[in-house]
């Protein structure tokens, strides 16, 4: 069995992709020792159009949300992206509705896994999706 120590915190078994919890390191503050490993995994930007509101809910709007793995984490609007807003209407009645309130969590919440791809280098699959200057 090949076993490889990652800065103390995870042994994984490659050969069988188990991992095992090391107590050891719990309670010590480094961002390094809590990062997830990754083992060249690549991953896929995705966009679509949906319907965005303020906290309250009031004032929707059409935007084109952009997903890393299903998670919302930012969107453009419209008029940056110059597309007839009546073909985005229709995209955006068949897809999820976000308020800035749950754009807000889901955000934070890919901060905390450094998994924002916005603020942390990852690997993309299709890194160009998130510079569209139409």
């Amino acid at each position: 069995m090949l076993h490889v120590q990652r800065n103390g915190w995870c042994t994984r078994n490659l050969s069988q992709g188990k991992s095992t919890f090391n107590s050891k390191k719990v309670g010590k503050k480094s961002p390094q020792k809590n990062r997830p490993i990754r083992f060249g995994m690549k991953y896929k930007i995705d966009s679509t159009y949906c319907w965005y509101s303020d906290w309250l809910n009031k004032n929707s709007r059409v935007v084109l949300m952009y997903f890393i793995n299903g998670i919302p984490f930012t969107y453009d609007e419209l008029d940056d992206i110059g597309i007839l807003e009546e073909d985005a209407r229709i995209i955006a009645d068949c897809e999820t509705k976000y308020n800035t309130e749950e754009l807000y969590n889901y955000s934070c919440y890919l901060m905390q896994e450094e998994f924002h791809p916005l603020l942390f280098e990852m690997e993309l699959e299709n890194p160009e999706i998130l510079f569209n200057d139409k």
